[in-house]
């Protein structure tokens, strides 16, 4: 109740003077859902509210899911007529849809590193051998990363995928090694697997060594980088490590036992016509396969004669790698087709919720009438997500649901495809201005794709919102000016056309009246605004006490003057107009701030006919920020490009420790200190591949293509390894000459390394050619993985002869 001054004054109650009732905090933001009737197909408007539910820490997505699902269900049955939920956004299904295009993979590469194993052994019980060893390792890594505590996700599927080809190599090495025993020295199997294990053992250990040297010093690696290569390196570590055991262990008895009765160099025969067919296909290859290799053989000859020209030609490939990796473009992790996108429109500054929330509808319904790949859109009004989720009575941002995967399997009906169709259709709204944007692949690093970052001022005293909009604005047009192969459009998000009115309190008129300023701004803050009172608890909840005034008495600004506000006494009141003056004029409706200096957030996008990446964008912005604006600005990087640039050289820091864990670990094996260079020498062909690989189908140097540098420093030193291990043993055991040696060693393991780099790059196939939901992510695996084995398998094998021979001969060392 209130309480009158007056001596002969009654109680008066709050309900005597003022509407009282229980209600919304605030009405500045709406939810509006924009979705097809299930039996007519008509598109209509239902008002909804929202509800974000986010995982703690290490829970499982599916579970999570399941069991909110579960208790929605019975919540609904409570429901009131009319009333129902439904996902507007589920983000369990693109990790669903990731697993299982990633589970697909695994099958189609299981299936082609089976049919690779079947053209070069041409019997199905050889062919079992290596394949046996796929399952076994598999189930054994998913123990192992059960027991480290690593969950089933992208990256440790990834390393699944790429563990296929892994694991058979040793198996095919070893199996390989038998049945040439078995053809060229007329042994059985048991004897030919005794003598081959004592062939391929030394090998075998050095491979399984040199692939876990260089993985498990990357699951030391912190920071953002660090973490995704974590995952990725000791799913293939633990993978690696048991496919050594099994080649070890389990395929020389299964050797012994499935090739017991095979005859070799005996002509197939078969009255069954396929069979005939299939025979004549593996004789048309042995006879391709024996000239490849002559030519081959013919090739290190030459290379061998020539070395002077061919160390040459060595170093112009070292120089071309290093050109290429500055040349190629950088970046994070690639965006993909998430199956949904952001737009983010403005009406005029100023304008009312209830106007805004119009037009979102009337784009809203123009969208899902001609975009045919577009589900569902919900409308969030008085919402600005990408200016830091802030509340804007004419901003609306549009959540917009695409169609399943399967609906629109073509590369026009992609995520960027539709965002480009949303931009035209969304210029035809004169009323409306904004932008639409994919959602990065991470979610909880930006509400953006593009390249996010703050325009800081340097110092305290250099600004005004007026001044940064200025700043930003010139800097954007510039960074479209002046970099058009890199930036595709930039923009600044401060606006300073809200239209205001300031108050100015004459000081000598309140002092007259005796009018305290607090009571000046509260009287106007209750009249026009929210003025809080205190709170009180009702049902288990708090609920605050807020006065404000009719809106009668508020709808327009004249109505400022007749505001009164009480003096010091409190038994006068005085009207605002009488103390106070009101100037019309134009100004920032949010001010920001980065690190509590004036800051603008400004957003550039990469040119996506030129295929530019994050990391041009980014130095792009490094170059043009003190061109432009001196040194008045700095730049602070927000959400993926803040991580990018963290990330710094993470992924030189692993790479590096990868070469120098290789180089100790065979030091280590072969007790010498020059002989491991050789086999270090042939990386540079596989990063050539790789290089070359991404430039041609213009890709960016992301996280992701890293991490298939990292397998191919391993995969590199494999190749190398079957050729050098041979070579100094036959110098060793029986005193062959360097080059006699090396040429015996490349003509007899050119056979294991064509199978299990045939193997290991159709493996990686599935990956380069994946669609829908996690496919860009594949393909920087995918691309990164062919081109660099293409590279170490047609090129760096036939160099390895030589460089065995160089170090050799320059580490003055006899070897008995």
């Amino acid at each position: 109740m209130l309480r009158a001054t007056e001596s002969n004054a009654q109680l008066v109650r709050v309900k005597d003077v003022a509407k009282v009732k229980l209600d919304a905090q605030q009405y500045i933001t709406y939810f509006k859902s924009v979705v097809r009737d299930p039996s007519t197909h008509e598109l209509k408007v239902v008002p909804a509210t929202a509800l974000a539910l986010y995982l703690v820490p290490g829970a499982n997505q599916l579970q999570v899911k399941k069991d909110y699902m579960n208790l929605l269900s019975e919540i609904s049955k409570h429901m009131p007529d009319g009333v129902k939920f439904y996902n507007h956004y589920d983000s369990s299904e693109f990790v669903i849809l990731s697993v299982e295009a990633v589970v697909s993979t695994l099958i189609i590469a299981f299936i082609l590193v089976f049919c690779v194993v079947m053209l070069f052994i041409q019997n199905i019980k050889g062919t079992i051998i290596p394949v046996i060893a796929i399952p076994v390792a598999i189930i054994g890594t998913f123990a192992g990363t059960f027991a480290l505590g690593f969950s089933i996700n992208t990256l440790t599927l990834f390393g699944m995928v790429l563990a296929i080809g892994i694991v058979v190599d040793d198996a095919i090495v070893v199996l390989e090694n038998v049945e040439r025993l078995m053809a060229e020295e007329g042994l059985n199997s048991v004897q030919a697997a005794i003598k081959g294990m004592g062939q391929v053992a030394a090998p075998v250990i050095a491979v399984v060594c040199v692939l876990n040297a260089v993985f498990i010093p990357v699951a030391f690696l912190g920071g953002f980088s660090g973490i995704l290569m974590q995952q990725f390196a000791v799913t293939i570590a633990i993978s690696v490590l048991l496919s050594g055991i099994v080649a070890l262990t389990l395929t020389p008895t299964l050797c012994a036992i499935f090739l017991r009765n095979v005859k070799h160099g005996e002509k197939h025969e078969s009255k069954f016509k396929p069979l005939q067919w299939i025979y004549w296909f593996f004789d048309k290859f042995n006879v391709g396969f024996v000239k490849f290799q002559e030519l081959y053989m013919t090739i290190v000859v030459k290379i061998i004669d020539n070395a002077k020209k061919a160390m040459i030609a060595w170093c112009i490939v070292i120089l071309a790698v290093i050109v290429m990796f500055i040349k190629i473009p950088t970046g994070l992790v690639p965006l993909e087709d998430m199956g949904y996108y952001y737009d983010t429109i403005h009406v005029n500054s100023g304008g009312a919720i209830d106007y805004n929330v119009d037009e979102a509808i009337s784009l809203s319904k123009d969208l899902m009438n001609h975009i045919p790949e577009l589900d569902r859109i919900a409308i969030l009004g008085g919402k600005d997500i990408v200016d830091n989720g802030s509340t804007k009575t004419n901003t609306s941002t549009l959540s917009i649901i695409m169609s399943d995967y399967a609906q629109r399997p073509n590369a026009d009906q992609g995520v960027d495809a539709v965002i480009k169709k949303t931009t035209e259709l969304q210029s035809k709204h004169l009323r409306v201005t904004g932008f639409p944007y994919n959602q990065p692949p991470i979610r909880g690093m930006s509400t953006t794709g593009g390249v996010t970052f703050y325009l800081q001022a340097a110092l305290p005293d250099i600004g005004t919102p007026q001044r940064i909009h200025d700043d930003g604005v010139k800097l954007a047009a510039y960074l479209q000016k002046e970099y058009p192969q890199v930036v595709g459009s930039a923009f600044q998000l401060y606006d300073v056309k809200t239209p205001e009115i300031n108050v100015k309190v004459d000081p000598r008129k309140a002092y007259l009246y005796d009018v305290p300023y607090a009571n000046i701004f509260n009287s106007l803050q209750s009249t026009f605004g929210l003025y809080y009172i205190n709170y009180f608890t009702k049902w288990n909840d708090l609920w605050w006490v807020l006065i404000q005034s009719e809106y009668q008495y508020r709808n327009n600004s004249e109505l400022l003057n007749v505001v009164y506000a009480k003096t010091s006494s409190g038994n006068k009141m005085i009207p605002i107009g009488s103390l106070a003056t009101f100037e019309y004029s134009n100004g920032a409706e949010l001010v920001t701030r980065m690190n509590d200096y004036i800051g603008s957030q400004i957003i550039v996008n990469p040119n996506p006919t030129t295929h530019a990446s994050s990391g041009d964008v980014m130095n792009a912005i490094r170059d043009a920020v003190p061109k432009v604006l001196g040194k008045d600005y700095s730049i602070q990087w927000f959400g993926p490009s803040y991580m990018q640039n963290l990330a710094g050289n993470q992924s030189a820091i692993a790479f590096s420790l990868g070469l120098i864990m290789v180089f100790l670990i065979l030091a280590a094996l072969y007790e010498m200190w020059a002989l491991p260079m050789a086999i270090m020498m042939a990386l540079p062909f596989a990063l050539l591949g790789a290089a070359l690989t991404l430039l041609i189908f213009r890709m960016e140097n992301n996280i992701y293509f890293q991490v298939s540098m990292l397998t191919l420093i391993g995969l590199s030193a494999k190749n190398a390894i079957l050729i050098v291990e041979f070579a100094i043993e036959a110098v060793r055991n029986e005193n062959m000459s360097y080059r006699t040696a090396a040429i015996h060693a490349a003509k007899v393991r050119f056979r294991p390394i064509i199978m299990t780099s045939i193997a290991f790059i159709l493996g990686a196939i599935p990956l380069a050619t994946a669609t829908g939901a996690g496919a860009n992510s594949q393909h920087s695996v995918g691309y990164g993985i062919i081109g660099g084995m293409l590279g170490s398998t047609l090129i760096a094998t036939c160099f390895v002869p030589l460089f065995f021979i160089v170090v050799m001969n320059l580490s003055k060392k006899e070897t008995a």
